[in-house]
């Protein structure tokens, strides 16, 4: 379980750094949406995780500026 914590944050990090903040939420929720057809309720584990890492980007960012 700890390997998808790593990879949903890592993937939440990219999203933060690569997309506008506004569509930033809708791949987030879409990668949820189907993560959930996969492992079910986990999926919101896995939009939590990535929200982490896109906050985490983000306070990068704007450290940075």
């Amino acid at each position: 379980m700890l390997f998808y914590v790593v990879v949903f944050v890592v993937i939440g990090a990219v999203i933060g750094f690569l997309v506008p903040s506004r569509a930033a939420g809708w791949i987030m929720l879409a990668i949820a949406v189907g993560w959930f057809f996969v492992w079910g309720i986990w999926a919101l584990a896995a939009y939590v995780e990535m929200y982490v890492g896109y906050r985490c980007a983000a306070a990068l960012i704007r450290g940075r500026n």
